[in-house]
């Protein structure tokens, strides 16, 4: 009876070990299945199958309704405004954020924000936009040409996921840790041409006359040669539409307070950001703002420049910072009255485009789209393929759904 019990017993432990392996080798399996379909959902449905691009906002089909548009000149009459004698400063503009970017939300197994793409400038222009905001910065893969894209700091841990190495490959210069947030990248000329011509030449464009502003955020390390290739860049893109000749290299950037509409009719005017970080040389040996200016109006790219940013806070604006727009900072006529920023030349809000959220509503939860428009700045950018609310007042008639241009208060 003992001898039986054992080998019983031993059949009992053979078999307990034989049901543990047994689990042990299915839980494996099944968390390996679960890999692999992960993965082939990233890797087929996230970056093979891109959407299709969208034609507008929510119902919204811009190529369609871009016929029922109203000019400019039309809205000057309608208002008895005299475009000899009103400045071009006093007036709001239809802006767009994203430049030539067909935005997606992003999600577990989506990890893009947006395709860029030349069919989304020209969109954004015929529903509305005359003025766009394009993020210009050195292909990592080749430093010496400009293209638009969305990028994202991966230094923080909170983004530093996986499949971002599925985006650009690291490089050697100073924005190394960036990857791209977009599907694609485009040559800047392809945005910036796709978007003058829609802005001048497309069909049935009632607005074809109207002033437009092209607004080129500039990032990463940049070089003379590559200025240079992006002057003529946006030269090609504006020609036969740049502003007249006294403008160039922004020799008049300091008298845009009293600068006519009439100047800018049938325009493209090019404003200049560039994202100058102090402790990265934004051109060879420069991490300033005075020496960044001083070197880049000496490109072909400064040559077709109308106005630059070239201190913090003067141009540019986040949505945080919207109340010292309306801040009176300047003397444009001496002995005359301090002007605000906005009063003494152009300024824009853009929120960020380089996170994972390009909504409006979540853009402007600290403030309000309205609100930044009442602060002064003739831009404020939105992304005209998001659905919600801010998109809703942007296209209201008594903003932007008839006209893109609005007498400020």
């Amino acid at each position: 009876m003992e001898e039986i019990f054992n080998i019983q017993g031993g059949h009992l432990k053979d078999l307990d070990s034989y049901y543990f392996a047994t689990v042990i080798t299915q839980l494996f399996l099944a968390i390996l299945a679960f890999t692999v379909v992960v993965c082939c959902a990233f890797f087929i449905g996230a970056t093979v199958n891109v959407p299709r691009a969208p034609v507008g906002s929510a119902e919204l089909n811009y190529e369609a309704l871009q016929g029922s548009r109203k000019s400019f000149q039309d809205y000057c009459q309608n208002k008895s405004i005299d475009i000899h004698k009103t400045p071009m400063v006093a007036f709001n503009v239809a802006t767009a954020n994203f430049g030539s970017i067909f935005t997606e939300k992003q999600g577990m197994l989506q990890p893009w924000t947006g395709s860029v793409s030349a069919a989304a400038a020209r969109l954004q222009v015929e529903g509305g936009a005359r003025a766009i905001i394009f993020d210009i910065w050195p292909d990592p893969a080749d430093h010496t040409k400009p293209v638009v894209c969305s990028m994202l700091d991966h230094r923080e841990w909170a983004t530093a996921r996986w499949w971002r190495s599925n985006g650009l490959n690291r490089g050697t210069s100073n924005f190394s840790n960036w990857r791209l947030m977009t599907r694609n990248k485009l040559p800047a000329g392809e945005a910036l041409t796709a978007a003058t011509n829609a802005a001048f030449t497309s069909s049935p464009g009632t607005q074809n006359t109207d002033p437009f502003f092209m607004i080129l955020n500039l990032h990463g390390a940049m070089s003379l040669d590559y200025l240079n290739l992006l002057g003529s860049i946006v030269q090609q893109a504006v020609q036969g539409y740049g502003m007249a000749a006294l403008y160039s290299q922004a020799q008049q950037q300091d008298k845009l307070y009293n600068a006519p509409v009439s100047d800018f009719m049938n325009r493209v005017f090019v404003i200049v950001v560039p994202d100058i970080d102090p402790s990265i040389n934004s051109l060879p040996g420069v991490n300033n703002w005075t020496t960044f200016k001083t070197q880049f109006l000496t490109t072909t790219m400064g040559q077709v420049t109308n106005a630059i940013q070239y201190q913090p806070n003067q141009i540019a604006f986040d949505v945080g910072s919207i109340g010292s727009i309306a801040t009176p900072s300047k003397n444009c006529v001496p002995g005359g009255p301090a002007l605000t920023p906005a009063q003494a030349g152009f300024c824009m809000v853009q929120p960020t485009i380089g996170g994972s959220t390009n909504d409006n509503a979540s853009a402007y939860s600290n403030t309000s789209w309205v609100s930044c428009l009442q602060s002064g700045a003739q831009f404020v950018g939105i992304n005209m393929f998001s659905t919600d609310a801010v998109t809703a007042q942007f296209f209201d008639p008594a903003y932007f759904g008839t006209w893109s241009f609005k007498k400020g208060a």
